[in-house]
């Protein structure tokens, strides 16, 4: 019970380094978080997976350490505007996760993974859609990807 006072001094001391204005500010910068690259791999038509690598401010990285990654977790998936993510890895500096994205059906075979807008500008995106890949710097809104999906029959 002593530690609940503690715990609420950390979160509350916390709260004051990442001010919400930080969110969004330089390229790359979410709250405590600087995204430096991202893969996103279409893996089927319902779903994709995330490899982020960033860097967490040094004065933070005690405090996650401290109070777990749901936070850091948390701050992942709104960089991205995810909803939902399914966390496989994530350490101080790089994440694996995935998320229901779904894409649309042309009706010819092809499909369009829609686009995206980040809360932040991305300096390496890249993303992956079957056989088709694009890579775009410095970028906050992703325009979405054509790609044909099928059996490599």
């Amino acid at each position: 019970m002593k530690k609940l006072p503690l715990v609420l001094v950390v979160i509350f001391a916390f709260a004051l380094i990442i001010p919400p204005g930080m969110a969004g500010s330089p390229e790359g910068r979410y709250s405590y978080i600087q995204v430096e690259s991202v893969v996103i791999d279409v893996i089927d038509l319902n779903k994709a997976m995330f490899e982020v690598d960033y860097q967490v401010d040094e004065n933070v990285n005690f405090l996650v350490l401290l109070l777990g990654k749901n936070d850091l977790k948390q701050k992942l998936c709104e960089v991205f505007a995810l909803e939902t993510c399914r966390f496989e890895t994530v350490d101080m500096n790089h994440a694996r996760f995935s998320s229901e994205i779904h894409s649309y059906n042309n009706g010819d075979g092809t499909y369009w993974f829609p686009e995206r807008v980040f809360k932040t500008g991305i300096p390496n995106l890249t993303v992956k859609a079957q056989d088709n890949y694009k890579i775009f710097e410095s970028i906050k809104e992703f325009p979405g990807i054509g790609y044909y999906y099928g059996s490599s029959n």
